[in-house]
């Protein structure tokens, strides 16, 4: 833009002078540089003020955007913690379920053992006493004699045979023969078959 010639003028007022340019240009008058002491001090004051509080609300914004951001990332944060404690908490209760249903079916095979454990102990028992009774009918008489003479050894004893009665300690029980101590010292060895009867 040219500017064509330009006047100045000095103004004094009660505050002190004043200093102002008028140009113009192309007829038009334009207000170019205004300099006054006494409104330049107040609106460079009032320029500041407003500058310090613009920065200290951008320091503010600035404080409050970071504590949301600070925020947002704890709480993303406690959310991902939650959701593996979540997930924690079922695998954990999922394995308690199957633990349980384990335990269950341990303790149902337990009694069913201890049923078919019992079942054949009865049968055993049963088979036992038929065993028994089968043995004690095919004992010979000289066997049953030496199973009821076995409790009586070192204790005094009459033997009824057939050569005539046996007085003494019974000191020997075997198969098919006894010992009698008799009381003169001398050992008298019967033959079970010819034991009549004993007390």
């Amino acid at each position: 833009m040219a500017l064509q010639e330009g006047n100045e003028r000095q103004a004094a007022s009660i505050g002190g002078s004043k200093r102002f340019t008028l140009q113009r240009n192309e007829g038009k008058v334009v207000v170019g540089t205004i300099v006054a002491r006494g409104i330049s001090v107040k609106a460079k004051r009032r320029r500041q003020r407003t500058l310090a509080w613009k920065r200290a609300m951008n320091r503010l914004r600035g404080q409050a955007l970071q504590w949301i951001k600070d925020v947002s990332d704890s709480v993303e944060s406690l959310t991902r913690s939650v959701s593996g404690l979540t997930g924690h908490a079922v695998r954990a209760s999922n394995d308690i379920t199957a633990l349980n249903r384990r335990v269950d079916t341990i303790a149902m095979e337990q009694v069913a053992y201890a049923e078919r454990i019992t079942g054949e102990l009865a049968v055993i028992q049963n088979r036992l006493g038929v065993l028994s009774r089968e043995v004690a009918a095919l004992t010979p008489r000289e066997t049953a004699i030496a199973n009821l003479l076995q409790p009586r050894i070192n204790t005094a004893i009459i033997i009824e045979t057939d050569a005539g009665p046996v007085a003494g300690t019974l000191i020997e029980v075997g198969v098919d023969y006894v010992v009698v101590a008799e009381v003169s010292g001398t050992l008298a060895l019967i033959p079970t078959a010819q034991i009549s009867s004993f007390q």
